[in-house]
């Protein structure tokens, strides 16, 4: 009996399915971890950057080349933060527009 049980226990930790449980009860405990004072300040800012930005983009109906990498890279930091879902459906729509090329 003893060699069965450590047969299965074995199985268990050597299985991918209980790590990522346990990697996901992680992220949901670190998800839920309050925001300090400074992270709340960061975030609202970048909320109203990106708020404008999204906003401009949508009217030019475009993007501009030169800032396409830092509103792209601004939005993904956004969204990984855990940010609003107003502003991350704006930038959804912002981030399908067409390039905007200069002409020189």
């Amino acid at each position: 009996m003893n060699e069965h049980l450590i047969e299965i226990i074995a199985i268990v930790f050597g299985s991918q399915g209980v790590w990522t449980l346990i990697n996901n009860v992680y992220q949901d405990r670190k998800k839920r971890k309050k925001k300090t004072p400074f992270e709340m300040m960061v975030l609202a800012l970048v909320r109203e950057k990106l708020m404008y930005l999204s906003k401009k983009y949508i009217r030019l109906g475009g993007i501009p080349e030169d800032e396409v990498s830092a509103f792209t890279e601004l939005y993904r930091s956004y969204v990984e933060a855990g940010g609003n879902t107003n502003v991350k459906e704006l930038g959804e729509r912002a981030s399908t527009l067409p390039i905007i090329f200069e002409e020189k």
